[in-house]
């Protein structure tokens, strides 16, 4: 059975198309633009799409800055999780073998350096000689994991469900995909709407009462 969650990531989402109605030039312009972005990511989000999926596949840099940046007012975590089914890489994210039992259970996805944003030749050296790692790291598994909207940009921007263009890359001799994460809900539910079994059986009913 399809994850449920992947219907909130669809391959199109359709909004922002009023964006060039929205100028920014002045702070009014920028201040209205901005409650009609927000506006928009409500609107999505009550259609069933995952809002910082939907922010990050804004077809321009800008939008996605923007859409991101409205989606941090309200200081909400993000709740990521694995795709179900996913197969994620047997390593960190420098190349070391996870432990057997997380193989093929947990991405280990990079945050970013543990120096801070650099690092030169000879830290890295130093950092490697010592066996501590490069890298902070965040796990995800296949249940639902609360995290900063920063984290988990970082996050999705690397392993998104859709977030990329292109699913897979090459990793050694084997393919591998990109598209391993999905955004869920707090309590773990797809963005998606589901449809009841009430409303299932009252449209079978109906169905009937029109054959008859």
């Amino acid at each position: 059975m399809a994850d449920k969650a992947l219907d909130s990531h669809p391959h199109h989402v359709d909004f922002l198309r009023e964006w060039d109605v929205y100028p920014s030039v002045t702070s009014q312009q920028r201040e209205r633009r901005r409650e009609w972005l927000r506006s928009e990511m409500q609107r999505i989000e009550r259609e069933g799409i995952a809002p910082l999926f939907a922010a990050l596949t804004a077809p321009l840099s800008m939008q996605v800055d923007e859409c991101v940046g409205v989606l941090d007012e309200s200081r909400r975590s993000v709740w990521l999780r694995l795709v179900e089914g996913a197969e994620p890489p047997d390593t960190d994210p420098q190349g070391q073998l996870l432990p057997s039992d997380l193989r093929g259970k947990v991405l280990r996805a990079k945050l970013g350096n543990v120096n801070g944003d650099g690092m030169s030749g000879t830290v890295r050296a130093t950092i490697i000689g010592s066996r501590r790692p490069l890298y902070r790291t965040m796990d995800i598994t296949a249940e639902p994991r609360s995290m900063s909207l920063s984290d988990a940009v970082l996050v999705l921007r690397q392993w998104g469900y859709r977030v990329r263009q292109s699913e897979f890359y090459h990793r050694g001799e084997r393919m591998q995909s990109r598209w391993l994460v999905v955004q869920v809900r707090e309590d773990g539910s797809p963005f998606a709407p589901q449809a009841s079994t009430g409303a299932a059986d009252s449209a079978r009913t109906d169905a009937a009462k029109g054959r008859r």
